[in-house]
This record gives C-alpha cells, structure tokens and sequence, in this order.
C-alpha cells in the first residue's frame, strides 16, 4: 500500500538530535494508493536548515512529534526550520489521466514541540491541493512559543504556514497551539 520514511532518535536519548542540512527528502506516489509518511522525531532537537521535505500525492504525511495517529509516544524540545526550508503536502504529483474525476486528498503536516518551534529566514510550512481533492491540516503545537522570525524582510523574504487550494477541493485547516 504504502510506506514510511522515520528518522528518529530514541526517547531515552536526551541530548538525541536530527539535523538536516541541505537535504531533500520525498515520498510520492502518482496513482491512486497512498502516498508516505515522512516520520521525525528525536528528544532533544529535530534542526532543518536549507531542506526541503515533500509528502505528493494520496494522503501523504509529515510529522514531527507526538502524535496518536503516527504512532508517535514523545516530542522533541525545540523544532527549527530555517533558511528556505520547505515542509510540503500536495496532490500534484497524481497526474494519471483515468484520475481525473477522482478526489486526491493531500495530507496533513503536524509538529508537536515540548518547549519551542521556531520558522525563519523564507521557510515555508504548506500543505496544498492542486487538482481534484482536498489539501491537508497544518497543525503546530509548542508547550511555550511559535515564532515566525525573518532577518532579511527588506529583501522579500519570508516565513509563512498555509494550507490552499489551486483547484477543485477545499483548503485544511491552520492552528497553532502554544
């Protein structure tokens, strides 16, 4: 049916870290079957700088965290995506002509934080439909703060969470708990 791609650092590690660093990590499928997980989650820290993290097509997931429906049991302490890192749900991979009249759903992207996640320098969190089907949930939680922090505005830069459409289907839903 489908697959996982999990980086994880285990929970009784508490200096456990991700880095990813000028790093592309894609999960897709075209036709009709779900797509995959993208699965992080380390104790101490996940730090995605210049990456890009892609879930296209059938209800493909990223998630970084705690979470009941991934399976998840723990969060790290701080999440930080930075310098045009891009965390991405789509459908617009499902390009199969026979398709065409059938809902793609893209997926959801969840980031649950003990203490903190942090957005900055042009990184984008997006979960988007782009043909027949609905985009995914955004969903941040953080047990103290979320912060959007751009050093470069002038230049138009910038950070933003969404969840759109382009097509026929609805935008998810965006909410930021802290």
């Amino acid at each position: 049916n489908f697959s996982n791609i999990r980086l994880e650092v285990l929970e009784n590690n508490s200096s456990g870290k991700i880095i990813l660093n000028e790093a592309e990590v894609n999960s897709t499928n075209s036709n009709i079957g779900f797509a995959g997980y993208i699965l992080l989650n380390a104790s101490n820290s996940i730090e995605i700088s210049n990456s890009q993290l892609l879930a296209d097509g059938n209800q493909g997931r990223i998630g970084m965290g705690k979470s009941e429906e991934l399976g998840e049991t723990f969060s790290p302490q701080n999440v930080t995506i930075t310098d045009s890192s891009s965390l991405s749900t789509t459908n617009s991979f499902v390009t199969d002509e026979n398709l065409q009249d059938e809902p793609i759903n893209a997926g959801d992207i969840t980031i649950d934080a003990n203490e903190n996640i942090l957005l900055s320098n042009d990184s984008r969190i997006r979960a988007s439909t782009r043909r027949l089907g609905d985009a995914g949930n955004v969903s941040l939680n953080a047990g103290n703060n979320i912060t959007l922090q751009n050093e470069n505005i002038i230049e138009g830069n910038r950070n933003f969470i969404e969840s759109s459409t382009s097509s026929q289907g609805d935008a998810g839903n965006v909410t930021l708990t802290a």
